[in-house]
């Protein structure tokens, strides 16, 4: 076999390499509903690592194509180096709240809780977590109210907010201490619509107590200040479940880029 002929199998067998794998991390991706993000992720990973290498050895040819893929290949890791500077920054930020704070005034009369999957009619793990937060806290305040978060998605017989009504009340909680948000789809609309809750019933000045997983409290205070609100975090017991953290981590790290994005350019 002479030298260019074992180059040219070399550079297939990694290309069918990277994009096999590519494929079987999206096929995954549709059936690890609990960490489907991550393998989306390592699908668009082994995407990038294609291109890259393609454009490596394209620059070092000659042709047409010479330029334009040392461009290409500039540009990729520039992107990367950009991603990578971005995710040490905004993870600081998501593990520095994601304790929750040390202390809250009692002068914080409304908790939000906020939702999330809920399998039929059952809480979810992750949702069970904060509904064990939401009772310990509404337990210890009796004078609080909470605000339960979430509508209907796919695979929910119920809202969100109508099953953390429902488990909080079977465990004691009385239901005139619990007030249904139950339109909202994601966390902005969780927010502002409790916010509006709270604008009906309270005439001071707005505190929460924002209840929810620890990875996701950086994002909901930020939300919470541009809604008017004075936060305060309590962060639930999250799973421990493999790659579940990297997962969620790696995810709250999209929807932080994308909320700061939607501030950018509303």
């Amino acid at each position: 076999m002479n030298k260019t002929a074992f180059f040219t199998i070399k550079r297939v067998l990694i290309s069918a390499i990277l994009l096999s794998l590519g494929l079987i991390f999206l096929a995954v991706s549709f059936t690890s509903s609990g960490i489907s993000f991550l393998f989306q992720l390592l699908f668009c990973f082994c995407l990038l690592l294609f291109v890259f290498y393609w454009s490596v050895l394209l620059s070092k040819g000659e042709g047409r194509l010479k330029i334009p893929a040392k461009v290409v290949t500039w540009c990729i890791a520039c992107i990367v180096l950009l991603l990578l500077i971005l995710f040490i920054i905004v993870e600081y930020n998501v593990l520095l709240h994601h304790n929750g704070d040390a202390e809250i005034p009692d002068s914080a009369q409304y908790v939000i809780v906020l939702g999330c999957k809920v399998n039929g009619e059952t809480p979810s793990m992750m949702l069970r977590y904060r509904l064990d937060a939401a009772l310990q806290w509404l337990n210890d305040h009796p004078d609080s109210l909470a605000i339960l978060c979430g509508g209907q998605g796919a695979g929910e017989d119920v809202t969100e907010a109508e099953a953390m009504r429902r488990w909080l009340t079977e465990r004691g909680i009385e239901d005139n201490r619990l007030i249904k948000e139950d339109h909202s789809t994601n966390t902005r609309e969780n927010i502002r619509n409790a916010s509006r809750l709270i604008d009906a019933t309270a005439s001071d000045e707005k505190e929460v107590v924002v209840i929810t997983t620890g990875f996701h409290l950086f994002r909901s205070k930020k939300i919470c200040d541009s809604e008017g609100l004075v936060s305060y975090g309590v962060a639930a017991k999250m799973p421990e479940i493999p790659f579940f953290h990297l997962n969620y981590y790696c995810r709250e790290f999209a929807s932080i880029i994308k909320m700061y994005l939607q501030e950018i350019f509303a």
